[in-house]
């Protein structure tokens, strides 16, 4: 029995589950605060590709006796690892005239350090907030509610301007 001619079905409805989850999240709003994330399909689809990049590499009559091509098949997983959880980890939040930005090392900005902003639209979407000291920190338009994010955070800083 082949099960090729279910494979179309079965991908669609793999798109059709992952766009679900990743409709579903949106921009949290906890009091003052604001939380913007990458949709958590993103996640979903470095788990999957983890997943199936692991099982393949611990099939020997898949992947062979050859320790590079073992190897190569964990350096992906691996990698889909790292970039699950950093899509999974990653916050922007909004608390009362503070921004903090990141997946690990989070970084904490005063909106009164930025200097200048750079807004990018279209695709590739992103902001770029220019701070007092010459450095830079862009946000992707990759973030859920990205418009509604670059409109509060261009408002928060004209009114403190």
């Amino acid at each position: 029995m082949s099960l090729a001619p279910l494979t179309p079905m079965v991908v669609s409805l793999g798109i059709a589950a992952l766009a679900a989850i990743g409709s579903r999240e949106h921009r949290r709003v906890q009091g003052d605060v604001e939380i913007y994330k990458f949709p958590s399909v993103y996640t979903c689809l470095f788990v999957g590709a983890f997943a199936l990049f692991a099982a393949v590499a611990c099939m020997p009559s898949l992947t062979g006796h050859d320790p590079a091509t073992i190897a190569a098949f964990w350096l992906f997983p691996a990698l889909a690892f790292v970039g699950g959880v950093y899509f999974f980890r990653y916050r922007l939040v909004i608390d009362r005239g503070k921004i903090t930005v990141g997946a690990f090392s989070r970084r904490h900005i005063d909106l009164g350090q930025v200097v200048d902003t750079k807004l990018q639209t279209g695709r590739g979407a992103e902001l770029t907030l220019v701070l007092g000291d010459g450095s830079k920190v862009r946000l992707s338009g990759l973030l859920t509610d990205f418009d509604l994010l670059s409109q509060t955070l261009l408002e928060q800083l004209k009114s403190r301007n």
